[in-house]
């Protein structure tokens, strides 16, 4: 009996220095930090850090801030920073925002879930869950449960490419100088006016996409390749978006006064960027660009001869 007592003591005292020694090796940082009141969570840098609203440096967790500095910018709804693309790790469901939260679509595993409230839309339907993080850490948390085939909330590049498709850009006004008519070896200038300096569409969940004004294309027609330029005034053009034929139009496509002359075409080039809460998000795989309609003219290039007299 004193042999048993004996190991059974022994016993005790392993299990409490292995668990010193799991105390030691799991850090404290694994368990969730506290941001405590009036400070908040905020996004600075890349990363969310503890601080006092209407001004205050970043903290660690559990500590409020040390007071002083600038205003950081709010938690974003951010995607990278949850395996870097559409797709959940572990999980083909596609991620989208709600808020800031970064939110995906599952299947209802059951108990301890509830089933989802009302009739099933169609006898196909199954019980679906949305799972969102709140953009911290931890595992992510229950949003709704619905059934399928009720109206599920599309990716965030679906999102993207709804509000895309609802930017209606302007055909650039496209200006030649000489106007109708140049010369060859003549410097011919090209700019565009009027284009708006951003345009602006959104999903119906809340993403917006903005196209903001990067650069004008410019065929000259005669073959020799593109211009790319920002030119949207005259004086501009002059040091941005010139060019100089080298050939007469008498091959050209194009007609002025029923004379041949070059095809002369121009789009104007938007960059586009994503906003969900006024909070610029990453969309990955949805366009960088968005091309305007391509706007033409006729450009008329003679060559002139010089003609060399002998003085008498």
């Amino acid at each position: 009996m004193l042999t048993l007592r004996r190991n059974f003591i022994g016993l005790a005292v392993l299990v409490f220095a292995f668990a010193a020694v799991l105390t030691a090796v799991i850090p404290a940082a694994s368990a969730a930090p506290k941001c405590v009141p009036p400070a908040e969570w905020k996004w600075v840098s890349g990363t969310y850090a503890c601080v006092i609203p209407g001004g205050g440096d970043p903290g660690q967790p559990g500590d409020p801030g040390d007071g002083g500095g600038g205003t950081p910018a709010p938690p974003t709804c951010d995607l990278e920073g949850r395996g870097g693309s559409e797709s959940n790790a572990g999980n083909p469901s596609p991620l989208y925002c709600i808020g800031t939260d970064v939110c995906y679509d599952a299947d209802h595993t059951g108990p301890p879930l509830e089933p989802p409230e009302g009739e099933k839309p169609n006898e196909d339907s199954e019980p679906r869950v949305t799972w969102c993080y709140d953009g911290i850490m931890g595992p992510p948390g229950v949003h709704r449960i619905f059934w399928s085939g009720e109206e599920e909330i599309p990716s965030t590049y679906e999102q993207a490419m709804q509000a895309i498709g609802r930017i209606v850009l302007p055909t650039p006004d496209i200006h030649i100088s000489p106007a109708n008519r140049s010369i060859v070896n003549l410097d011919t200038w090209f700019w565009a006016e009027g284009l708006p300096p951003t345009e602006s569409g959104s999903s119906a969940f809340g993403l917006v996409a903005y196209a903001d004004f990067d650069r004008l294309v410019v065929d000259p027609g005669d073959g020799t390749g593109t211009l790319s330029c920002t030119a949207t005034t005259s004086a501009a053009a002059q040091a941005d978006c010139h060019h100089e034929y080298v050939r007469s139009s008498v091959r050209g496509s194009a007609r002025v006064e029923g004379r041949p002359a070059f095809a002369v075409s121009a789009e104007a080039v938007y960059a586009l960027r994503f906003e969900v809460g006024g909070n610029e998000v990453p969309v990955p795989g949805a366009p960088t660009t968005l091309t305007s309609p391509t706007a033409t003219a006729a450009l008329r290039v003679d060559e002139v001869q010089s003609v060399v007299t002998p003085r008498g």
